[in-house]
């Protein structure tokens, strides 16, 4: 079995390099000013990727995929659209930026070769995954310290989600720094908002500790739908929507696989979503105090929903142009420091607005180039640009093989029953998944304090518990075993 996996393995790689070597040379040889021509051969290029990642785990629920699938819309939305001639006007777009053409194009040919590598890294990841012993996890340590971690974030998690209400209700979402609920940028500071990033972290720990309580662990998940649904409606978008991608990979991978049948209704919720989402995105900075169910209405009809948020998405594109025109020409090459600063995060921020290790971000210095008071984002892309120039793509495949070995790490915990471990992973995407459109100035930070901590804290727990009445901490697990299996 080994050795045919690795000859799959090895004849993956040898592939994906081909074809990545294919790719590389047509972006070569393509005219500067022909974006058209460049959209064409990204989307053979997703195609492939796409199809032979697919191919290679022949499985749908694929964080990997999510992770392309994301990458396409937010470097391709654009040049799509231009493909097609068609305009966009709710934000700023290849043709109302003050970038030219060519400009443009040479990101989007950086952009797709560095997918082009990062998918190269990712093949190296691949694996067997055979069907292991379950791994016993204590899940009342869980559930104690997910109850815990409720008890300390609650109330700083529910007041930044009632202030992004009120602020996208009364001033609309785009004011937000001028209202008087500002939430701060960046690395945001004080001891309210460090606590309130637990709350994702109990809500997992809660809905996977209380694997065995069907009551319990639906509430669970019932209530984390909830929350995240609320703080997508209050304009904070992209990481609750990345969250609840969460729960819906806990679900398939912990408690019962989708159907595919189930699996084909996905596809209209992710069409709703879309609405969805384009209708927050045409509305949210608007003061919704102020406008009625008509003027929605409006906004609804007299936009094309779908086109604004492919717009708003592919705008990710003419940041990423942002960086690669003013560096290193007016701001130089950064030689690292950004990934420095990353784990400089890990001090606490309790006493500034932004944490002055993000001030040296993409974000926080390219920001002024096209906007005064909003941020621009970037991309994790784009960020090893900034770092190392063109010299950036050669540590692209290691991201490739971080979110590879992800895949495959959520598929051996999955089968191993190993909830702590499935706990990490899921607690961490969101993080990772916003890679596609943010640097990575906040992982150690996210990972340190909401992953590693609580994992701390339930080793910890169970160990204190065996000290104190090691018998009941196994029939506990027993109990919760024989729970699950009827």
């Amino acid at each position: 079995m080994s050795i045919k996996i690795s000859q799959k393995k090895a004849v993956f790689v040898l592939t994906n390099l081909i074809m990545a070597g294919i790719f590389f040379m047509l972006y070569w040889l393509s005219d500067e000013q022909n974006i058209k021509q460049v959209a064409i051969f990204g989307i053979f290029q997703y195609i492939w990727m796409f199809v032979s990642w697919f191919k290679a785990t022949k499985n749908i629920m694929n964080i990997y995929l999510i992770f392309l699938a994301l990458s396409f819309f937010f470097y391709l939305g654009q040049p799509i659209l231009y493909l097609f001639n068609i305009e966009v006007t709710n934000v700023m777009s290849i043709n109302t930026s003050p970038f030219t053409i060519t400009q443009v194009n040479t990101t989007l040919k950086f952009l797709l070769r560095a997918m082009a590598l990062f998918h190269v890294g990712a093949s190296f990841t691949i694996e067997g995954v055979q069907v292991r012993n379950p791994v016993k996890v204590n899940k009342k340590a869980m559930v104690a310290i997910g109850k815990l971690l409720f008890l300390i974030s609650a109330i700083p998690a529910i007041n930044f989600l009632i202030n992004s209400l009120i602020t996208t209700f009364t001033v609309g979402y785009a004011n937000i720094f001028e209202s008087d609920f500002v939430q701060g940028a960046g690395v945001d500071g004080g001891i309210p908002r460090l606590v309130a990033g637990f709350f994702d972290s109990s809500l997992l720990l809660l809905i996977l500790g209380n694997i065995a309580n069907p009551k319990r662990r639906t509430f669970w998940i019932g209530f984390s739908i909830v929350y995240s649904l609320l703080m997508v409606i209050s304009g904070q978008r992209g990481s609750n929507v990345l969250f609840l991608i969460s729960i819906v990979l806990l679900y398939h991978f912990s408690i019962k696989p989708f159907t595919k049948r189930q699996l084909l209704k996905f596809v209209w919720i992710g069409l709703s979503g879309i609405v969805l989402l384009s209708l927050i995105s045409s509305t949210r900075n608007m003061a919704l105090s102020n406008i009625g169910f008509e003027q929605i209405l409006t906004v609804m009809s007299n936009n094309n929903l779908a086109v604004n948020l492919l717009g708003e998405m592919g705008f990710t594109l003419i940041a990423c142009t942002t960086v690669m025109v003013f560096s290193p020409s007016a701001i130089p090459f950064n030689g690292g420091a950004t990934y420095i600063n990353s784990l400089l995060t890990l001090i606490p921020n309790l006493f500034w607005d932004v944490h002055p290790a993000a001030q040296g971000g993409v974000d926080q210095v390219f920001k002024s180039f096209l906007f005064q008071n909003s941020g621009i984002g970037s991309s994790f892309i784009i960020e090893a640009y900034y770092n190392f120039g063109y010299w950036g793509l050669l540590i692209i495949p290691m991201f490739g093989f971080i979110f590879g070995k992800m895949y495959f790490s959520i598929i051996k915990a999955s089968r191993d029953e190993n909830y702590l471990k499935l706990f990490m992973w899921l607690s961490i995407a969101p993080n990772l998944l916003w890679f596609v459109r943010s640097e990575t100035i906040t992982f150690w930070r996210n990972f340190g304090y909401y992953t590693v901590i609580p994992l701390i804290m339930v080793a910890l727990y169970t160990a204190l518990a065996r000290k104190m009445n090691p018998s009941r901490i196994n029939s506990v697990n027993n109990m919760q075993n024989i729970e699950r299996y009827n």
